[in-house]
C-alpha cells in the first residue's frame, strides 16, 4: 500500500508484465464497505494486470484536495507505463475522468459517472447524492483541462439521473464517447463485473471504433440478472400477468431480501390485484412470502393479496412433533450423533440415528427424542448440530415456518442463516437464500 490517510487508500498490484498497460481504478460507494480491497481487484489479480487502485474511505468523490497528498507516492509507480487506463464506476467514474490528465491517461472508462454533485452548476439537472454533498464540492464539475485520453462513458440513458450526467459530460468533455447500456439503471458496474468483461473492456476501449465495445456490453447485459430484474420491473407496470410468469424464471434469481420485496414482489402483487387477477396475486404472494427474510415483509405480501396469516396446525389443533420430516427425495431428516450433523436418509437406513422432529407453530424448533422428552437442536448454517437438554434451552435454533410455493401440505423452514436444505448427496444445511424444491419439506 504506497499511500494511506483518513480519506484515501492506494493499493499497488505489480501484475505479471504480460500486458504493457497500467490500469488505474477508483472505487465507488460500495467500496466503502470493503476497505481492504480495491475496485476490480479479483479480475485484476486473475488476469495478472498491473494496477494502481484508489479507494476512498469516505464519500469524498476523490476531490483534488483529497488526492493531492497521494501524488508523490504514486508518481514513481506511473513512470514505467506509457499506456495508462483509468477506470471506475459512479463516484469512481467521476474520478477516472476528473484525474485523467494528472495521471496521464491514454484511455478512460467511466461507468455511470457523475459530472458534478453541485446543483448550482448542473444547469437544472438534479445531480442526486444530496446526502453526500459537502461545501468543498462546489464547482467540482469536470472541465476540458482536467481530461486526457480517449474518454468512454457507459450508462443507461433511460435512467434520468445518469442520462443527465452523461449530457453534462458531453458538453464539457470534447470527443466523449457515450455507449448506452439499456435497462441497467445505475447498476452498470454490477452488469459488467468479472474478468472476461474487464479484459474485453480494456481491449475495446483502445479499438478505433465502437463495435468491440458494443459487443462486450451487449453480451454482459443479456447475461445479467440485473437487466432481467429491470425488465421485470417494467413488465410489472405494463403487463403484470406476464411479469408473474417471468418472476419465477431461474434466470431472475429473485430472493426474499427486503430490496426484492420492495422493488419487485410487492409491486407485482399490487399490480395483479389492480388488474383483477386475485388468484395470480395470491399465488405469487404465497411464493414470495415463503422466500421473505423478514416476517414483516411476508405479512405485507400476504396482506396485499388479501390472504390470512398462515396457521400450521394438524387436526388436533397443534403442530405435530411426533412425526418425521420428509424431503422431496423421499428421505427423512435424522441427526447423526457421531458426526454431530443433520442428514437425510431413506427411512430403512435410519437405524441408530434419531429422527429429527419439528415442534412449535409459525416459529418452530428442530428436536430429537431424548431420555427426558424432546431435546432441542442448535443448528448452524452448515448443518452442524448440537443437542440441548430441552426445546426451550438457550441456543436452540428457531426456524420460521412458511408455506412452500406450489406444494400442498408442504413447508419451508428458515433459520438465521437461510433456508433448511436437503441436498441430493444426503447433506443438510441451513444457508440457502432462496427456497426451491430441496428446501421443501413435508411433515410425514
Amino acid at each position: 500500500m504506497p499511500y494511506e490517510d483518513a480519506e484515501l487508500r492506494v493499493f499497488w498490484h505489480p501484475g505479471t508484465g504480460r500486458d504493457p498497460r497500467l490500469l488505474i481504478t477508483f472505487g465507488d460507494l460500495v467500496s466503502l464497505r470493503r476497505p481492504h480491497s480495491f475496485f476490480a481487484e479479483a479480475p485484476v489479480r486473475k488476469a495478472g494486470l498491473a494496477c494502481l487502485g484508489f479507494v476512498a474511505r469516505t464519500p469524498n468523490w476523490y476531490l483534488p484536495g483529497i488526492m493531492e497528498p497521494a501524488w508523490a507516492a504514486v508518481d514513481p509507480l506511473l513512470r514505467p507505463f506509457v499506456r495508462r487506463m483509468t477506470y471506475g464506476g459512479s463516484m469512481g467514474g467521476y474520478a477516472a475522468i476528473r484525474h485523467s490528465r494528472r495521471l496521464g491517461a491514454t484511455e478512460v472508462l467511466a461507468l455511470c459517472p457523475q459530472w458534478s454533485l453541485d446543483p448550482a452548476e448542473c444547469e437544472g439537472h438534479r445531480p442526486g447524492y444530496v446526502a453526500h454533498f459537502r461545501p468543498a464540492m462546489r464547482g467540482m464539475g469536470i472541465r476540458t483541462q482536467h481530461v486526457s485520453g480517449r474518454v468512454t462513458v457507459l450508462a443507461d440513458l433511460g435512467d434520468r439521473g445518469d442520462a443527465g450526467h452523461a449530457a453534462l459530460l458531453s458538453r464539457h468533455v470534447p470527443g466523449l464517447r457515450v455507449v448506452g447500456v439499456p435497462m441497467a439503471g445505475h447498476h452498470v458496474t454490477a452488469i459488467l463485473a468479472g474478468t472476461d468483461n474487464l479484459l474485453g473492456l480494456v481491449a475495446a476501449c483502445a479499438a478505433p471504433d465502437d463495435r468491440d465495445l458494443g459487443a462486450v456490453v451487449q453480451t454482459a447485459r443479456r447475461a445479467s440478472p440485473v437487466r432481467a430484474r429491470n425488465l421485470l420491473a417494467a413488465a410489472i407496470r405494463r403487463r403484470p400477468a406476464a411479469a408473474a410468469r417471468l418472476a419465477r424464471h431461474e434466470r431472475m434469481g429473485l430472493d426474499g431480501s427486503a430490496d426484492h420485496v420492495r422493488r419487485l414482489h410487492a409491486p407485482l402483487v399490487a399490480a395483479l390485484m389492480r388488474a383483477g387477477r386475485a388468484d395470480a396475486a395470491a399465488e405469487h404472494a404465497r411464493w414470495a412470502a415463503g422466500l421473505a427474510v423478514s416476517p414483516e415483509d411476508a405479512a405485507t405480501l400476504r396482506a396485499l393479496a388479501g390472504l390470512p396469516e398462515p396457521v400450521f396446525e394438524d387436526a388436533a389443533g397443534e403442530l405435530a412433533a411426533d412425526r418425521p420430516i420428509r424431503t422431496v427425495h423421499g428421505t427423512i431428516l435424522v441427526f447423526d450423533p457421531g458426526a454431530r450433523r443433520l442428514r437425510h436418509v431413506p427411512p430403512a437406513d435410519a437405524a441408530g440415528m434419531p429422527r429429527v422432529l419439528l415442534s412449535g407453530g409459525a416459529t418452530a424448533r428442530l428436536c430429537v427424542e431424548g431420555a427426558k422428552g424432546l431435546a432441542g437442536l442448535a443448528v448452524d448454517p452448515t448443518g452442524f448440530a448440537t443437542v440441548r437438554p430441552a426445546i426451550g434451552s438457550p441456543g436452540v435454533t428457531a426456524f420460521r415456518v412458511g408455506p412452500a410455493a406450489g406444494a400442498a401440505a408442504s413447508v419451508v423452514l428458515r433459520g438465521p442463516g437461510g433456508y433448511l436444505c436437503a441436498a441430493r448427496n444426503g447433506s443438510v444445511s441451513a444457508d440457502r437464500g432462496v427456497a426451491r424444491a430441496w428446501e421443501t419439506f413435508r411433515l410425514a
